[in-house]
């Protein structure tokens, strides 16, 4: 175990090698990141508690949509099933307003102006909303603490105190909808995110850890390149968040959405690196077809175990 973790970092070293921070998104006090949020604001909002952008019943709680301002953004029909009523807002990240797709050019727009897609924003393709909720005080800043809503152990740890939740909502949508569109980035690049599942007594007992990065180019996914991330419970800790990357190996510029994929899902921290070009220069370890496998708790697993593995020092998903 220890010869495949060091030849995995190792490879990370020489990969960050020609690496540049070009964005971090810390939910926390990044300048140009949640002024909204960090701005006074009544008591029980932003920083002086958690914050529900899309509550539970898939109702906007902002002000600033029209017709849609504090509207159920999912609705039953004739038969009984939750429906999306609109996929045609965008909730920015930066200034906290609630956008509206523009009929005549297809923009969206608050009160004329365009939204700034320098910033993230929350937004939903048609399977609808869920409940999106900004949670306060939920990391550490100072070091890596043994408590709930902190990274799994210390290597995952990263310093921060707030996270965003796709949570549960009392309509069908499955969380698989609703995502956070992040700012273009030049390809390529890489992604480090750091993410927890969140179950409950109630509804969502023994969630899985789920997440989904995809990039998207003229606000269209680019499915090819999107990448899952689906760990059994067994094989997590929960209320604990984990480290993962994603990386585009494409030279265009392009926007990328996270989202939870089905189950409910933490986004603690995301970090933005550009110029990861370097790969080039590795030498890769010579693969061993009888080499372990192991899950990402570390434990040896055999051939029918499911989910994300390591073998020779790669990751990837075994089925």
């Amino acid at each position: 175990m220890k010869k495949t973790l060091a030849v995995a970092a190792l490879c990370c070293a020489a990969m960050g090698m020609n690496a540049e921070v070009v964005a971090t998104y810390d939910f926390n006090n990044t300048p140009s990141f949640f002024p909204y949020l960090q701005a006074p604001i009544p008591e029980g909002m932003g920083i002086t508690g958690n914050f529900d952008f899309i509550q539970k019943d898939g109702s906007t709680t902002l002000e600033g949509a029209g017709q849609w301002s504090g509207a159920k953004l999912m609705e039953k029909d004739a038969e009984g099933v939750f429906v999306t009523q609109t996929t045609d807002l965008r909730i920015s990240l930066g200034d906290g307003c609630i956008y509206t797709k523009d009929a005549a050019d297809g923009k969206y727009k608050f009160e004329g102006d365009e939204i700034d897609y320098t910033e993230p924003f929350i937004g939903w393709n048609n399977g609808g909303p869920t409940r999106v909720t900004w949670m306060a005080g939920w990391g550490s800043e100072d070091e890596w603490k043994d408590a709930n809503y902190n990274a799994f152990n210390a290597e995952n740890w990263v310093s921060t105190r707030h996270a965003i939740q796709f949570s549960r909502n009392d309509h069908s949508a499955t969380r698989k909808a609703t995502y956070i569109q992040f700012p273009e980035v030049q390809g390529p690049f890489t992604v480090t995110y750091y993410i927890a599942s969140v179950s409950d007594t109630k509804r969502n007992k023994e969630q899985k850890l789920m997440c989904r990065v995809v990039p998207v180019a003229n606000d269209t996914e680019i499915e090819e390149k999107a990448a899952t991330v689906d760990v059994p419970y067994a094989d997590i800790a929960d209320k604990r968040y984990y480290k993962y990357s994603y990386s585009y190996d494409g030279t265009d510029k392009v926007a990328f959405r996270i989202g939870a994929n089905g189950a409910v899902m933490a986004l603690f921290h995301v970090v933005v690196e550009s110029g990861v070009s370097g790969i080039e220069n590795i030498i890769a370890p010579v693969e061993d077809e009888n080499a372990p496998v192991y899950n990402i708790m570390g434990q040896r697993v055999g051939k029918d175990y499911k989910g994300i593995v390591i073998k020779n020092g790669v990751k990837y998903v075994q089925k």
